[in-house]
Order: structure tokens, then C-alpha cells, then sequence
């Protein structure tokens, strides 16, 4: 049985929750689209930090998106 808050579509849980997914999800969007324009060259240490960034990004988003189904 769903809880109250989660069935209400604009209760400050579920906006929690869809805040988190949709930044997991604009995160990871952002990591495959680096990663197409990378292309198949080698990859060099500046543009493993970068995604090396875009994977922190993703996991706190993942993570928030964790805490707020809590």
C-alpha cells in the first residue's frame, strides 16, 4: 500500500524524489554524450579527470535520488 506522500503528486517527498531522479538522469545523459563526442581516441589524464567529474556528479545524484526514497 502506497504511503500518503507518495501518492500525492505534488507532496515535497515526491518532488524530492523527482528532483533526484531527474538530475541522475540529466547526469547521466551528460556522461554518454561526452563520452560520443570522445569518440575512439585514446583517452587522455584531462579528459579522464573531466569524466572522472561527470561520474561524481552522477553519483551524489544517484545518491540524493537514494536518500530521498528513504
Amino acid at each position: 500500500m502506497p504511503t500518503q506522500s507518495a501518492s500525492l503528486p505534488d507532496s515535497p517527498t515526491r518532488a524530492r524524489t523527482t528532483a533526484a531522479t531527474t538530475d541522475a538522469a540529466a547526469a547521466n545523459e551528460a556522461i554518454r554524450a561526452y563520452v560520443r563526442r570522445h569518440g575512439a581516441r585514446s583517452w587522455g589524464a584531462a579528459e579522464r579527470a573531466e569524466l572522472g567529474k561527470l561520474y561524481a556528479a552522477w553519483r551524489a545524484a544517484v545518491q540524493r535520488n537514494l536518500d530521498a526514497a528513504a
